[in-house]
């Protein structure tokens, strides 16, 4: 989907009511450039809150070296890890504070998000093996231009359209019948018919992650 395709859809019909759908045309003035950059900003917004919610995108990262305590910081673009193994194929535990204990030792290994961009290895691997496989859901890069191309297909435009729409009503009313908690329900509905339509690739998600822990309810 081309950036400039969804901005012209969205000043057409979510964000028609709103000053900001005033973005002109091939050529600007400062006010409509303002406008168009506020509009593509929100786009990003949509588009970062739809991979996070379906783990679009999934990379990988090596801890090596592991010991007990050991910290780890994380790539930038890291949003919130889906599952973790051994060399071995072992699963390795994510947010697990169990302890089992032998001569003092944890064997119980697990990895621990403590803060935003940090990772803590809690315990040891019984086998002695001391590289962790991570893997985590990534944040897409940011749209800047008219003519980038969001890396989304079809299914889920009615989403992003509809997060676009929450965005840029949610500083105008905050009440609970506002137009902005209406696009948000409809993000929510068209979030979940992709899922029932099994669109989503949500088989590729690791078993560690759970869909309230991705922002379900």
């Amino acid at each position: 989907m081309l950036v400039s395709d969804i901005v012209n859809s969205l000043v057409a019909s979510e964000l028609k009511p709103l000053s900001i759908s005033n973005i002109g045309g091939d050529l600007r003035d400062q006010v409509q450039e303002d406008n168009f950059r506020k509009v593509i900003d929100m786009v990003n917004v949509a588009y970062s809150a739809i991979y996070e919610k379906f783990a679009l995108l999934q990379k990988e990262f090596l801890l090596q070296s592991v010991i007990n305590n050991k910290t780890y910081a994380l790539p930038s673009d890291f949003v919130y890890p889906i599952s973790a193994a051994l060399e071995d194929g072992t699963q390795v535990s994510l947010n697990d504070e169990r302890k089992i204990e032998v001569q003092d030792t944890d064997f119980n290994l697990s990895l621990m998000f403590p803060e935003p961009f940090l990772c803590l290895v809690k315990g040891e691997d019984p086998g002695g093996q001391d590289e962790i496989s991570l893997i985590y859901c990534a944040e897409p890069v940011p749209v800047k231009k008219p003519h980038d191309t969001l890396k989304l297909t079809s299914v889920f435009k009615p989403a992003l359209m509809a997060y676009v729409g929450y965005r840029g009503f949610l500083g105008l009313d905050g009440s609970i019948e506002g137009t902005n908690n209406t696009y948000y329900m409809r993000f929510m509905a068209a979030c979940k018919e992709i899922v029932n339509d099994g669109l989503d690739g949500s088989d590729n998600l690791g078993s560690n992650v759970k869909l309230d822990e991705r922002g379900w309810v």
